[in-house]
C-alpha cells in the first residue's frame, strides 16, 4: 500500500509514500492544483481523487479551476458557472432524476455530462438555473 490513513483534526489525513508526495508537490505550481490535475494525479498514481485533495489540503495547496465552474476561478471570482438559459427539458429531467436530498453530487453531474455528451459546465449551469446545489466534490473541495 502506498499510503495509510491517520486520524487528523478534520477527519482522515492520508500519509503517502515519498514518490507520491513528490509527484503531487511537483505538479502543484505556485501552491495551486487544478481539478484536472487532481484527476490526472489520481489516475497516474493509483490513488483516489479525494486522497489527492486531502493531501493538497494538508499541504496548504489551493484547489482551483473546478471543471463544473464552481470554485477557484481567480481573485474575487468564486465561481465561473452561469445559469443556463434556456434550460433543455431532457437535461432538467436528468438532473431531477439524479438528485439526492435535493442536491446533485459532483460525480452525478459528470455522469450526466458523459451520458448526454454535453460539457460539464452545461450541467452545472442548469443546476444554477434550477437553484440546485452541487455537493460532494470528488476531490473534496466542498
Amino acid at each position: 500500500m502506498s499510503f495509510r490513513a491517520k486520524e487528523k483534526k478534520h477527519g482522515i489525513h492520508m500519509i503517502f509514500d515519498q514518490t507520491i508526495e513528490t509527484e503531487i508537490l511537483k505538479t502543484a505550481q505556485d501552491g495551486l492544483l487544478s481539478c484536472a490535475q487532481c484527476f490526472g494525479l489520481s489516475e497516474k498514481l493509483g490513488i483516489s481523487k479525494e486522497a489527492v485533495g486531502q493531501f493538497a489540503d494538508h499541504h496548504h495547496i489551493r484547489l482551483v479551476d473546478c471543471r463544473l465552474g464552481l470554485f477557484g476561478h481567480g481573485p474575487g471570482k468564486k465561481k465561473r458557472v452561469q445559469a443556463l438559459d434556456p434550460l433543455p427539458g431532457e437535461l432538467k429531467t436528468q438532473i431531477l432524476n439524479s438528485l439526492d436530498n435535493g442536491k446533485l453530487s459532483c460525480e452525478s453531474a459528470w455522469e450526466i455530462s458523459r451520458r448526454m455528451k454535453i460539457p460539464k459546465m452545461e450541467v452545472s449551469g442548469a443546476c444554477e438555473a434550477m437553484a440546485i446545489r452541487v455537493k460532494t466534490c470528488q476531490i473534496g473541495a466542498f
